[in-house]
């Protein structure tokens, strides 16, 4: 090897001239006569195309890395027909829900329930024939032929008939009670179900707009990849960037498809039902409320509340219905065969215990049921105070939005999307920052569909939402805000 004998600046030359195969790495020994020299190690070039080296290569246009991002599956389009207002949502729910085909039934049943109690004991016909191989018998003579045909009478004279009407009257109001719970219950259902509809839609919608843009971030940074004025890195970064709100977009259609699918079950619809919900999600701010007076309606008018009272009513009766067992009834008797006479006679009870036991148990079940008219009167009132405290929580997370952060937000992508144009801002400052305006954004809408369920949840503690037993069920007033029963107060209450 001549290495030896090579100045350095010769050594030097000598590397810089070798091939591309042959310059990765050099190591050499120097020996200069009477003088040593440490070993050392010249790497130069390990990649062909990197630094000076490449200017030796030819100048080939970069190849594009980025495959084409396939399109994602949107939910399936809805025709006019399925597009539904929450009032007509509201009213195909309260008609064909299982739900209220039951409550139905059950006010029918009580009601004849009723309509038995209230009815005298029926009388009752008895038939004995003689057994005509012990002692055969003239079938010919008919009635003449022994005591074969008995009619028996008991007219109730203890009041029976009287507590057993009150007690199934009462079980009708409760039954008609709570069928009206079952329907202010499903109203309330069908109500978050549409708004969680509509939250989904407004999130795929803001996600659609943010991928969008991610796409066309990607071309753009690609195409000046491919024209030497930007990076491989940048196209890289935003090919990236718009794959990962790809993956957003598709769990948001996710959450369209199964809102959609929650909202077909409180309708008590198929699932192959094609709905949507066509009113969009809008903040409006009510005039504020005073809590004490949503209570005291809340109180007049829960259904709840109003079931456990009949409910009591009905248990008040059923002490008299028992004592009544002390008292004799009077039957009327007559014997159709040979016996001329019409026998009247009267039932005197003696009590062994059985009697005096039903008494205490029933004034020992009025008493429990007072205290859970009282525990149910305490509910209603917890549920009027924390709707109320959800809705003013609601209000402020609305208006902290509306004081800037969402027009700020928007604002920022705006600014910094031109800045990277004129190349004063990265690829980096653009992601993060249409990042943050999808969540600002959707966190709004968020916030809104909170607000108007939290309404709605509000109306409904004080049982002011359509039920299918009321007279103004499907009235289109009766879903908007009640002039007596607005917003709640965002002031604090003292």
């Amino acid at each position: 090897m001549l290495l030896n004998s090579l100045t350095p600046s010769q050594f030097v030359l000598a590397i810089i001239s070798s091939g591309p195969t042959t310059r990765k790495s050099l190591s050499a020994r120097l020996i200069v006569p009477k003088r040593l020299f440490r070993v050392f190690t010249v790497a130069i070039c390990a990649s062909p195309v990197c630094g000076w080296c490449q200017a030796n290569q030819s100048s080939a246009p970069p190849l594009s890395p980025l495959d084409q991002i396939p399109p994602v599956e949107l939910p399936a389009t809805v025709p006019a027909t399925g597009q539904l207002s929450l009032s007509l949502a509201l009213q195909l729910g309260l008609r064909q829900n299982p739900q209220i085909a039951a409550a139905k039934s059950s006010i029918v049943s009580a009601r004849e329930n009723y309509n038995s109690q209230k009815a005298p004991i029926n009388p009752y016909f008895t038939y004995g024939a003689l057994n005509d191989e012990v002692a055969p018998g003239n079938w010919q003579q008919g009635f003449t032929e022994g005591e074969n045909y008995v009619f028996y009478y008991t007219l109730e004279t203890n009041g029976a008939q009287k507590y057993r009407a009150r007690q199934a009257r009462e079980q009708l109001h409760q039954a008609e009670f709570d069928a009206r719970t079952t329907g202010l219950s499903l109203s309330l259902s069908i109500i978050d179900a549409y708004v969680n509809l509509q939250i989904a839609n407004r999130a795929l919608e803001v996600e659609l707009k943010i991928y969008d843009n991610m796409i066309k971030l990607g071309d753009l940074t690609n195409k000046r990849y491919l024209s030497g004025a930007g990076t491989q890195a940048d196209a890289i970064r935003a090919h990236i960037a718009a794959i990962q709100e790809k993956q957003n977009v598709i769990l948001d259609v996710a959450n369209v498809n199964s809102a959609r699918a929650a909202l077909r079950n409180q309708m008590g619809l198929s699932q192959d039902a094609p709905v949507d919900a066509i009113e969009p999600l809008v903040y409006k701010a009510d005039l504020a409320g005073n809590l004490a007076d949503l209570t005291r309606r809340a109180e007049l008018s829960r259904p709840e509340l109003h079931s456990a009272i009949a409910n009591l009513d009905s248990l008040k009766a059923v002490p008299g219905l028992a004592r009544s067992q002390y008292y004799p009834d009077l039957f009327v008797a007559k014997d159709l065969g040979n016996d001329p006479y019409l026998w009247v006679g009267i039932n005197i009870p003696f009590d062994l215990g059985s009697i005096r036991g039903q008494v205490r148990k029933a004034e020992a079940d009025v008493k429990t049921q007072q205290a859970q008219v009282e525990l149910e009167r305490q509910n209603v009132d917890l549920d009027v105070k924390s709707s109320y405290i959800n809705l003013v929580a609601a209000q402020k997370q609305v208006a902290t939005y509306d004081a800037g952060v969402l027009s700020m937000s928007e604002t920022l992508v705006d600014q910094i999307r031109h800045g990277y144009e004129l190349g004063a801002n990265t690829i980096v400052d653009i992601v993060t920052a249409e990042n943050t305006y999808r969540s600002v954004e959707s966190a709004y809408y968020i916030a809104v569909g909170n607000y108007v369920q939290a309404l709605y949840t509000l109306r409904h503690s004080i049982g002011d939402l359509p039920d299918a037993f009321s007279t103004s069920t499907f009235s289109s007033s009766n879903l908007a805000p009640s002039a007596a029963v607005p917003a709640a107060q965002t002031a604090t209450q003292k």
